[in-house]
């Protein structure tokens, strides 16, 4: 069974690529029957949706990770800014 997940998932790119509008229609349809069959389903799918969304936004556009713990931001180092530092008379 992993055998088959991970043949999918390597082929993903390349088939969204070349297959996208069939694709979008053909999920629209889906979900839209889904909608209307199962809503309980539904939100698991569009919840589950979100994080398949979130790991492609992070990875290939950039965005940045939310913070999930107060640590986080320590082990990356925080911002730097500059400080303008006052001139103490004596």
């Amino acid at each position: 069974m992993s055998w088959i997940l991970g043949t999918v998932t390597a082929q993903l790119p390349g088939l969204i690529e070349k297959y996208e509008p069939k694709i979008e229609s053909s999920l629209r349809d889906s979900l839209s029957k889904l909608k209307v069959s199962n809503p309980t389903e539904t939100q698991l799918f569009y919840t589950n949706w979100k994080k398949l969304n979130k790991v492609v936004d992070e990875t290939l556009a950039g965005t940045p990770a939310l913070a999930t713990s107060p640590d986080s931001t320590d082990m990356k180092g925080g911002k730097r800014t500059r400080r303008r530092r006052r001139k103490h008379r004596k």
